[in-house]
């Protein structure tokens, strides 16, 4: 099984006395590149060429060749897209759409079959459905993150459970959140 990939970007749900970061975890699966073709900013190209060991005439290319295919209803896999390893060829210098996916896109996954975008998804859901209301006030980014208490921290890991989450999830979604080692295991 692959190792999840560090998380980000997050959401912040307030709750009445603390903040929950609810991260995106990449299963590093590649779905997300699948049938798609990236906007790749013109600034990125000689970056990429270096990286690839490529001209930019080629990388525009292949770019071309993507969107044409994808024009026609043939779309293919991004032409960055390792498709024996699932991994970006491009990842240090991905372009800023590839850098949001899925929850900066404004799209969400879209129709892309995304796990960490369920699991994603499933617990903004279930946080969603079992919150107090908030208290009314400035938003977290604003007057600083509230951990969560200790009190608590049984209660965050049960509605975690209920959204039926990876092993790999639970350990960021502790980790991002400052939880205690001891409610970890819980």
């Amino acid at each position: 099984m692959n190792r999840p990939a560090p998380a980000h970007p997050h959401k912040v749900i307030a709750c009445r006395e603390y903040d929950i970061l609810v991260p995106f975890v990449c299963h590093r699966c590649g779905a997300c590149c699948r049938k798609y073709e990236p906007v790749v900013e013109f600034e990125l190209l000689p970056e990429i060429a270096r990286g690839l060991g490529a001209s930019i005439d080629v990388i525009q290319d292949r770019l071309l060749n993507d969107r044409l295919s994808h024009s026609a209803g043939r779309p293919t896999d991004c032409c960055f897209l390792d498709p024996l390893h699932a991994r970006c060829f491009i990842y240090a210098v991905r372009p800023t759409e590839c850098r949001q996916f899925p929850p900066l896109t404004g799209v969400g996954a879209g129709v892309v079959d995304c796990p960490g975008y369920r699991e994603y998804r499933s617990v903004l859901d279930e946080f969603t459905a079992c919150m107090e209301e908030a208290p009314r006030g400035p938003a977290p980014a604003a007057r600083g993150r509230r951990p969560i208490l200790p009190d608590a921290c049984r209660d965050v890991l049960h509605t975690l459970t209920a959204a039926q989450i990876s092993d790999g999830y639970r350990e960021v979604f502790t980790q991002i959140n400052d939880m205690p080692d001891s409610s970890r295991s819980i």
